[in-house]
């Protein structure tokens, strides 16, 4: 029986899960990982689940390359396995290591991955806040500044960066954004931290 409108159904899934995206026609598992060597993505189908190899789990980085301390190993680990994903084609949907910033396509498309720029003044841990990748390829960053405070692990996206054929444009967004809403090849759309958005491009640095 399917269930009334207006409720939803729980499920146990068997997986510690960190984030849920719909990629490729289907959904797409990031889960927590602390070993090593096992895939973190998780594609659903109804047969079960099957593994993305787009992202390998790693152990812990040391807290002198990071920048961050975590309580413990298996902490550190997860930490250093967390995803994120953005906006894209269903068959090339950008996604990244958060404390890196590595960029992998997901969705069946063969692209190579995308190291993070050198964005000058760009934060050395969490330096990606959120990414779109347009249907011809062009590929929008949105670049967290530095931690104001020691006990912040994430700055705000103040810079704007536009990847296309091995070249970058980068722009200073005029006020701290929390996200990139959509956008074309000529220029995204910017949610900011008190609510507005507007759209902005990227002029050359």
């Amino acid at each position: 029986m399917a269930p009334a409108e207006g409720f939803a159904v729980s499920r146990d899934l068997g997986l510690r899960v960190q984030s849920i995206w719909t990629i490729g026609g289907g959904l797409v598992y990031a889960r927590f990982e602390a070993r090593a060597g096992r895939a973190i993505l998780l594609r659903e189908s109804p047969s079960g689940f099957s593994e993305d190899p787009a992202f390998t789990s790693r152990t812990a980085a040391p807290d002198s390359e990071t920048g961050i301390r975590a309580p413990g190993v298996e902490a550190g680990a997860m930490v250093a396995n967390l995803i994120q994903c953005g906006l894209g084609p269903q068959d090339a949907t950008p996604c990244w290591r958060m404390l890196t910033g590595e960029i992998r396509f997901v969705g069946g498309a063969a692209r190579a991955p995308v190291p993070m720029p050198e964005v000058p003044g760009r934060a050395r841990s969490f330096p990606l806040r959120d990414a779109l990748v347009t249907p011809s390829g062009v590929l929008w960053l949105l670049v967290n500044d530095p931690a104001e405070k020691k006990d912040e692990p994430v700055g705000h996206g103040r810079r704007l960066a536009r990847l296309e054929d091995g070249r970058i444009r980068v722009d200073t967004l005029a006020a701290p954004a929390r996200a990139i809403l959509d956008g074309d090849d000529g220029g995204v759309l910017i949610l900011y931290r008190d609510g507005s958005a507007s759209r902005s491009g990227a002029e050359t640095r």
